[in-house]
């Protein structure tokens, strides 16, 4: 009887797969690609939605707690990046150090738990969000067919288990939204009667 495969941890440190980093700017395009892939599953509704409607309630008074919360979000990812880099511990390994602990382990694991238990639902509501946007654009499908079709892309994407595909649509989701990101903003700098920089306060 054939022994079993040793099972390997991906997220071991490794002193022996770490790269040189790259000396050149298209050594460095070449890697971004995981990093993309990160931007796109971070943007959301939250970005795409809710800060939305939070700025058509209440205009642009609360326009400095989006740009905050923005810049804490780059400074904790990227310090939470270097300290896995080395260490080569997760972020939930480098959380479970912190003390105050609740049945053997710390408690912002537990928060982490309850956080992604939250985030099943509220990816039940991205797709209900896409699926009414794109039966706005074509009103003769149903928003509950959108939602299967777009479940079915979904799963084609993911069963292929090809990384290459998934990087090169996220790559594309990022592009576009930070292209319509900046054009939009050009775009309103040239109507004052929709924007103007007294009304940031």
């Amino acid at each position: 009887m054939a022994e079993p495969a040793p099972v390997v941890n991906p997220y071991a440190y490794d002193n022996s797969a770490v790269e040189a980093p790259p000396a050149t700017l298209g050594g460095a395009l070449r890697r971004v690609g995981p990093g993309l892939v990160l931007t796109a599953s971070i943007v959301g509704s939250g970005e795409l939605i809710a800060t939305t409607k939070l700025g058509a309630e209440v205009g642009y008074v609360l326009l400095w707690a989006v740009i905050i919360s923005c810049l804490i979000k780059v400074v904790i990812q990227g310090e939470i990046g270097r300290y896995t880099i080395a260490t080569g511990e997760t972020a939930l390994q480098f959380m479970n150090h912190m003390p105050g602990r609740i049945f053997g382990l710390s408690w912002p694991i537990w928060l982490w738990t309850i956080a992604g238990v939250l985030v099943m639902f509220a990816v039940g509501g991205m797709y209900g969000g896409v699926a009414q946007t794109l039966n706005l654009i074509m009103p003769a499908i149903g928003v509950d067919i959108w939602v299967g079709v777009l479940l079915l892309i979904t799963l084609a994407v993911l069963l292929t288990g090809s990384y290459v595909q998934i990087e090169f649509v996220a790559t594309l989701l990022v592009a576009i939204f930070t292209v319509l990101t900046v054009v939009t903003a050009a775009m309103l700098l040239l109507h004052p009667e929709y924007f103007s920089w007294s009304s940031v306060r």
